[in-house]
Order: C-alpha cells, then structure tokens, then sequence
C-alpha cells in the first residue's frame, strides 16, 4: 500500500514540474504582417494586444491564475511595439503562446530574446581622413558637423571632455528626438553635441525578474564605459594631452569630430537584450539620426531571417539610414564573425604597430614576452616572487575553474599574499584587481600584436599586470605552487 502511494506521490510532483515549466514565461520578439490588420482596429497596437489576448493558451492562463494573481490582465506582459524599422512586439510568454502566435496568419515570425554581448587605432590615418588636407574630406564635411550618429550601447557619459559643444553651429534641423531625464542624468546635460539620449530596459528587465538590478542606474548615464568609449571613437572632439597611464600621450580625435551624438541605452552591464537594441534601432530612425553605430553582437552568425539586428538594419536601410556595426571578438573560427547582413557595414578590427613590452622573468633566467600598460610599482623588476594559478588558491564554494580566470570573490587572499598570480582569460575579457602581489593574464594575445587595453580593467590599473600569451609554452607553469 505505501509503495502505491509513492507511486502517487511521484506522478502528481511530476505532473506539477512539468505544469510550472509549461507556465514559465520568457521574452520573445514578434514580426507581425502590418497590411493584415482589420480596419476595425485604430491602430497596429490595439491590434498586437488584441491578438495577443485572443491566444487559446493566454485565455486559459488567464482564467487559471486569475484568482491568485488578482487583476492581471492578459497583455500586461508587453515590452516593447515597433514601428519603425521592425513591425512587431516584444512580449513576455509561455511557450504555448509563442508556438499559438507562430501559427497565427499574420505573424512572419516569434524569436527568442537572446541575450548579446558588447565588442571594441590607427583608423583615421587608414582611411585618408587628414584634418590638415585643405580639399579633404573633413574639411568638405565640416568634420561631419551635419550628421547625427545613433549610438547604441551602454550610455554616455556627458562629462568627457571628447563630448564639449564649443565652436559648433545649431542642431540639424531633422533631429526630432529627446533628452530623456533619469537618474544621475538631468535634460542639461544635452547640448549641441550630445543632442539627444535615451534608454530602454524592458527586455533587461524582464530578463532578471528574480535579481537585485539596484547598481543599474535607469538612464543614459554610462557606468560601464564602453559607451562612451565608441561614442567618442565615432565622433570625439580633438583632446589634447590625452594619454593611459601616461602611455600613448597625444591627441585624442574621434573620425568625424562635430558630428553630433544620440546614445542609446539598450546594454545594462553586459545584458543586451535584443528587444531592448530593437527598440533602440527603431527609436533612432524615427528620431531621424543618420547613421547607427551597435558593437555588440552574439557568438555567432544567424540567419539573416532568425536576427533581429540583421531585420532592424535592413529596415533603417529602406529609410537612407547607414548601420555599422561590429564584426565581433571572436574568432578565428568558421563562423564567428557577427552583424554580416550585406546591408550592415560590418567593422573589424586588426592587429597595430606598437606593443607596450612587460616581460615576466623567471628565477632560472627565461624570458616570457608579455605586454601591459599598468602603472603599478616598480618594485617586483628588483626581486622574485613565488607564481599561484588562481586554480590553486580556490576559497569556499568556488570551483577550480571559476578561480582559474580570478573571477570575483574566488581567491583566497592568504595564498595569493605575496604571490605573483596568473589568471586564465574566460568568456569576459576583463579580470579585476587581487590580492596578490601582481597579477598575470595567461592565454591571451596579447604577444601576437594586441594592446593589452581590452582586458585591464579600472580596477587594477594601480596593480602591476602583465599579459602573456602562452605560460604553458613560456615555463611559467612549471613554477607554479
């Protein structure tokens, strides 16, 4: 008799798993066939809700979870309508609402909200762009001073000296966009060259529903910095004087100085939600920029059908709109290059000229080629220090693995103490300050003609850093505690 209760048991929880998984909600993204709307309806937005709220499956969640949930309504979910660019929504649904609308005769297609990544000097020289050139191209452009670039990435931050108005004429006439008010972002901080900033966190939000966002600040304002890092390489007023760590000082010029800048918040540290950068695209374009720059983009290439930014491009193209966007990080694998639509200028990057050498030297005399443009003491070029694999200084319930790249809070600070410890590069670039008495970013490439400027991250700029392609082959391995 007890085992048939079990049996019981066991069928009802499976029955409950499997419901609960059913009900689970996740945001997709919704291109609709705008020509198929009835003329009962005003306008495309009445008609998407409506269709959304017609859905057997949504009905039938509606009426099943009605009297826990109070007065939700079925189109609650919403995220984001385009209009623009892209004709669709965005939405939060259970996987028989996304397959119920994907066989709706209107809907050309119901994608999953895919969660991309940011990307990132000699430019300017390469393509012939002389601001000395009397007839040059600058010159004839007025250094661009007519056009609005679209900034879609982490934010800006007005301040920087690259952002300053002095000398430039009115606001192209257009420009019919805005300065979003927010947080530590006020509508003064707009001016004739930043002219217009806004942001988008639906899909960010919706994509962290059970966690603390609160260090997300809701505006424009970039805390992250690659916003503004792209902005001002796209359109940087000329700074004198500017340097890393007193590395590389001179002038510091985006490729079209007066050109003016609209950012766009679609990324919130490194979430960038595709219906957030949707909304975004489709926002710029009825803004009335003339070009769009986006460096993220996912691991690898879709097709163009199956990719939002590859239809949101295509779209700002039919209205005289330029998308650029980046090529990615990735590679040399087949497909990993990104944004490859034929219609997206698709930027790349190569390796430079110059190398910032920081050699690690081993107590037996070899030499490990590496590179840095750390600023920290000089002290460890006047003696030897015991080398730790952050794998091997793991501290409570951190894995090998998590510790092997240095990720936060994996290392336990008395066994790097004194140590010089090297960290493997992970999926993120960027490793932070340790405890240690120098930290080493191994498997990088760094030594094959690549600044080190990618993975140095704020943090550690006062810590003596070294970046070495290869410590496997270079011995530094077999030294290791």
């Amino acid at each position: 008799m007890g085992r048939f209760w079990f049996l019981v048991y066991s069928i009802v929880c499976c029955f409950i798993a499997n419901s609960m998984q059913l009900d689970e909600t996740q945001s997709f993204i919704v291109r609709i066939q705008n020509d198929l709307k009835p003329s009962v309806f005003a306008d495309v937005e009445h008609w998407y809700k409506a269709t959304l709220g017609s859905l057997n499956s949504r009905k039938s969640d509606y009426n099943k979870f009605n009297s826990v949930q109070g007065d939700k309504k079925p189109n609650q979910d919403f995220l984001h309508v385009y209009k623009t660019v892209f004709h669709g929504f965005s939405a939060r649904l259970t996987p028989q609402e996304a397959q119920e609308l994907e066989d709706h005769p209107s809907v050309m297609a119901v994608l999953p909200d895919q969660t991309l990544q940011l990307h990132t000097t000699r430019s300017i020289q390469f393509l012939g762009l002389d601001s000395n050139e009397p007839n040059g191209l600058l010159k004839e452009s007025d250094y661009g001073s007519n056009a609005i670039i679209g900034i879609l990435d982490t934010g800006i931050s007005p301040e920087a000296s690259s952002f300053h108005d002095q000398d430039l004429g009115p606001i192209p006439s257009d420009w019919k966009g805005e300065c979003m008010e927010g947080e530590k972002f006020t509508k003064n901080l707009c001016n004739q060259k930043i002219i217009g900033a806004r942001y988008f966190t639906a899909g960010f939000e919706a994509s962290i529903q059970e966690t603390n966002s609160s260090a997300q600040i809701r505006s424009s304002r970039d805390t992250d910095g690659h916003g503004t890092h792209t902005a001002s390489t796209a359109a940087g007023r000329v700074v004198a004087n500017a340097s890393l760590f007193g590395y590389g000082e001179g002038v510091a010029v985006g490729v079209a100085p007066k050109a003016r800048i609209a950012a766009y918040k679609i990324c919130w540290g490194e979430n960038c939600r595709e219906s957030d950068i949707l909304a975004g695209l489709d926002k710029a374009v009825e803004d009335g920029v003339h070009v769009i720059s986006i460096s993220v983009g996912g691991s690898r290439s879709r097709p163009y059908h199956l990719d939002p930014i590859a239809i949101g491009a295509f779209g700002a193209m039919t209205r005289g709109v330029l998308v650029s966007a980046s090529a990615g990080n990735g590679g040399p694998d087949v497909m990993s290059v990104t944004n490859t639509a034929p219609w997206i200028t698709t930027v790349g990057a190569s390796t430079i000229d110059r190398r910032f050498p920081a050699d690690l030297i081993l107590e037996d005399g070899t030499v490990i080629t590496g590179a840095s443009v750390s600023s920290g003491t000089t002290i460890l070029a006047t003696k030897f220090f015991p080398l730790i694999h952050g794998r091997n200084a793991s501290q409570g319930i951190f894995s090998n693995s998590r510790a092997a790249t240095c990720m936060p809070e994996s290392l336990d600070k008395e066994l790097v103490r004194g140590k010089i410890v090297i960290c493997d590069r992970g999926g993120n670039a960027r490793v932070k300050k340790v405890a240690g008495k120098a930290l080493v970013a191994g498997n990088s490439v760094a030594a094959k003609g690549l600044s080190p400027e990618s993975a140095l991250s704020p943090s550690i700029a006062s810590q003596p850093f070294d970046e070495i392609s290869n410590p496997t082959g270079g011995g530094a391995l077999s030294c290791l505690t």
